[in-house]
């Protein structure tokens, strides 16, 4: 194998290996998003009618994601 050929090879190889490396921090990232979505959705979905969902979603490095259910009580609920 001449050096150009040996050169061309090696930097197919690392551009394939970045390549590869991109699509899995791409996949890994979207599976972590799906499972947030699918807590959030399950939240809501438990919740009561009346209820109050506040987010406080703070991504990037810090991956902060906050949850606080607040229960409405409307004009039929109360008992005076």
């Amino acid at each position: 194998m001449d050096p150009t050929t040996a050169v061309i090879v090696l930097a197919v190889i690392a551009e394939t290996c970045a390549l590869l490396g991109l699509w899995s921090r791409l996949h890994w990232r979207a599976r972590r998003e799906q499972q947030r979505h699918r807590y959030v959705a399950r939240v809501a979905t438990a919740m009561a009618p009346n209820g109050l969902v506040e987010l406080d979603d703070r991504d990037g490095t810090g991956h902060h994601l906050r949850v606080r259910i607040v229960h409405t009580v409307s004009g039929e609920d109360r008992t005076t």
